[in-house]
């Protein structure tokens, strides 16, 4: 989230604390918004819904985080489903494989397995298999919430940038 997202946050967020009865003062908000940043809004909002419709009690940040974050999860569990569907169905030579998965799984499957045709031809147990799928989820998580706060540093960066040539254009006019 950005600093201009804030009122939508904070909107949303005292939203939600009335639906439990939880007064949040200015602080608690402050701590909200700063432990869920890092994330797109769009992800905390589906998070914050998902706490309304699931959550006893107000949500903690980590929470609201779990919750904002499974679609990660999800996105992973079928981009795995996906790359075991097309390795059974176009076996290892066709490179049509890549057309039902996102970025992020075709780099994560190169990263575990080094290539497609590793991945359709290696002869692993059952239980290696399970690590590996395991292995799989857990590095195309790291990767989305990499590329999620690389966004978020170019984005401030790009608003610091802004604020300093603000600065500096105030300063000229004042010169």
């Amino acid at each position: 989230m950005t600093p201009e997202q804030a009122p939508e946050f904070l909107a949303r967020l005292m939203a939600l604390g009335e639906l439990f009865n939880a007064k949040l003062s200015e602080a608690a908000q402050t701590l909200y918004f700063d432990a869920l940043s890092d994330l797109d809004i769009d992800d905390v909002v589906c998070g914050m819904t998902d706490a309304a419709k699931s959550c006893k009690f107000m949500p903690k940040p980590i929470e609201i985080r779990e919750l904002a974050t499974s679609s990660v999860d999800d996105d992973a569990e079928e981009s795995w489903e996906a790359l075991k569907s097309n390795s059974r169905r176009l076996g290892a030579y066709d490179s049509s494989w890549r057309d039902d998965v996102s970025e992020t799984a075709i780099q994560t499957l190169y990263a575990i397995f080094g290539n497609w045709s590793n991945f359709c031809t290696w002869d692993y147990s059952h239980e290696m298999w399970a690590a590996k799928r395991k292995e799989f989820i857990r590095s195309y998580v790291r990767r989305e919430e990499h590329q999620q706060r690389e966004a978020m540093q170019d984005r401030l960066g790009a608003q610091r940038a802004l604020q300093l040539l603000e600065h500096n254009e105030r300063n000229r006019i004042e010169d």
